[in-house]
């Protein structure tokens, strides 16, 4: 009687080797197809975090400035990633004020240049967001640091920036 009790308990003891291993290649399968999904969700380069950074500050400057009824501007220093942000009345790029903002892009990232559309009175490496709610058009020229360039380009009237690969100019875009 001590063995057929025994014979139950090995019967329902658990899973055999066989199961465990198919479990485990299965788990291992649907893993490889789901992992670059997510990673592209959770993992971010520099690259996407100076572009939402920067996308962000000009959509906000737009507004500001028509809420606030100020030209206000963002001006970069070029071989660096620093940017400045302050109102026009301020003097020069050091943008040393109450009101100025200084921030750095993500590491290794540069704004190499600006470039204005034909018509446009560059200020300084500075773009103006008017008081009406319209800003300068401007190209801006970045590297990342692996020395890929890419380009910004922040239309005069409307509240986003598009992305392009390399450098283009404003007969391109």
């Amino acid at each position: 009687m001590h063995a057929k009790n025994q014979r139950q308990a090995w019967d329902i003891a658990g899973f055999t080797l066989l199961e465990l291993i198919v479990v485990v290649f299965l788990m291992g399968i649907v893993s490889a197809f789901a992992f670059p999904r997510f990673s592209s969700t959770f993992i971010r380069d520099e690259k996407d975090i100076t572009i939402n950074q920067l996308r962000l500050n000009v959509v906000k400057l737009k507004k500001e400035a028509l809420i606030q009824g100020k030209t206000l501007m963002m001006c970069f220093r070029e071989g660096t990633g620093a940017i400045v942000i302050k109102e026009a009345a301020q003097s020069r790029i050091s943008g040393e004020g109450p009101e100025s903002t200084q921030f750095l892009l993500p590491g290794g990232m540069t704004v190499d240049t600006i470039e204005f559309s034909p018509g446009t009175a560059p200020h300084e490496t500075c773009i103006r967001f008017h008081k009406k709610g319209y800003s300068d058009q401007a190209i801006i020229h970045l590297s990342d640091s692996d020395g890929r360039p890419f380009s910004l380009v922040i239309p005069r009237f409307l509240h986003h920036v598009d992305y392009h690969e390399g450098y283009i100019r404003f007969d391109e875009s």
